[in-house]
């Protein structure tokens, strides 16, 4: 294996992993969950409450983000290898997934280039049509998350470079979430009048600036878990384990709570934010924690392999419980219906991992060292030109 392969792999830190890893565990629950209408109510909500682990992926993604920033400082990569490493780690395996589900869930209607193109180029977030939140075709079922991730990329390097201390990383954050609300409350009845209630609803739950604060959160954890000091860090680790299931029941209990879907102008914290809000207090914990319940090998495993686990476990849910359902107990109901849930969560998940591995290592990897040999070679600026020369010719100099 070369250095670039095994530099591909290397994780930055073990507890992202873990967070990720939970995060994709919690989408595959959420999304098992509608294979099984018959869940108790207490049981089915909670597993429906496993949709916000994306908004765990949107934070994971942001604190990835200024931890390789702060790491490959010395480097200086230009932002044109940023972009071309960011499409390189995200496109290939996105690709395939279009592939994939044009097999599995081809459109009734037939291809639309126009909407295969939006998706293709992961701007179709900035449309409910595009997006697929009104009655159209989904060109990759959970997409929209992804049209979210690349266009926080695109205005991640701009942040990066205003965003650098914690008390700026909470001014971004309250700026997000007021500018989410603002825009959401803006064009809630136009979309509304265009589109329908429901669409606009789902639109505007999804897209950028209803999602940004989500990011933000992400460099605020960045820049707190930079600033705690020694004894407080040693604290935190002496109680970790009592922590991080205190939160991890916390976050739980939101799923019984009545909150706003998307942010506005109103004085009430959304669900997803209320979420995040939890997923940035146990990012805290579980940075500084031991080994054990909650930093372990399965989370970490399940984490190295969650973008391909994300796209895949649609398929694996289309060709298992759906195809199957004699097979999963999917019809059970009440009491009955919580142990086949539980055991076709097994399956499910153990099979999407091992197919999630394969993809991981056949298409993910290849394309990550790709794009960390593009970071190794920065693009010179005209400005380094001359003083590249300038140092030569004084080293020259006797």
């Amino acid at each position: 294996m070369n250095m670039a392969s095994q530099a591909a792999d290397k994780p930055l830190y073990p507890y992202v992993d873990c967070l990720r890893g939970y995060a994709v565990t919690l989408v595959i629950t959420c999304h098992l969950r509608y294979s099984f209408p018959g869940l108790p109510y207490p049981i089915g909500r909670l597993a429906s409450f496993g949709w916000h682990g994306v908004q765990l992926f949107f934070l994971a993604s942001c604190l990835t983000l200024l931890m390789s920033r702060r790491n490959e400082a010395a480097a200086s990569p230009s932002i044109l290898a940023f972009y071309l490493r960011r499409f390189l780690r995200i496109a290939p395996m996105y690709y395939c997934a279009v592939a994939l589900y044009l097999v599995l869930r081809p459109p009734a209607d037939g291809i639309d280039p126009g909407h295969m193109l939006a998706w293709m180029l992961f701007a179709n977030g900035w449309d409910p049509v595009t997006m697929a939140t009104t009655p159209g075709w989904t060109v990759v079922p959970g997409g929209w998350s992804i049209g979210v991730e690349f266009s926080f990329y695109l205005v991640f390097p701009a942040i990066a470079s205003v965003v650098t201390s914690l008390r700026r990383s909470v001014v971004f954050l309250g700026l997000a979430a007021l500018g989410g609300a603002a825009a959401n409350h803006i064009l809630w009845p136009y979309l509304s009048a265009r589109f329908g209630s429901s669409a606009a609803d789902n639109f505007l739950y999804f897209w950028l600036p209803n999602q940004f604060a989500v990011f933000a959160l992400g460099a605020v954890v960045f820049y707190l878990n930079r600033s705690v000091p020694l004894p407080l860090k040693l604290i935190i680790e002496r109680h970790s384990q009592v922590a991080l299931p205190v939160l991890t029941a916390a976050t739980a209990a939101l799923a019984y709570l009545p909150a706003p879907h998307w942010l506005d102008l109103r004085p009430a914290v959304p669900t997803f934010l209320a979420a995040s809000l939890m997923f940035a207090a146990f990012s805290l914990v579980l940075a500084h924690a031991e080994p054990g319940l909650f930093l372990n090998p399965l989370a970490r495993a399940m984490g190295k392999v969650s973008f391909s686990a994300y796209l895949l476990h649609f398929a694996v849910l289309d060709l298992l419980p759906t195809a199957h359902p004699s097979w999963f107990g999917t019809a059970a109901s009440g009491w009955r219906a919580i142990p086949w849930f539980f055991g076709s969560w097994l399956v499910v998940v153990a099979v999407t991992y091992c197919l999630s591995w394969c993809t991981h290592q056949l298409v993910e990897r290849p394309f990550i060292a790709l794009g960390k040999r593009a970071l190794s070679r920065p693009i010179p600026t005209v400005a380094a030109a001359p003083l590249r020369a300038a140092a030569a010719t004084k080293g020259n100099t006797p």
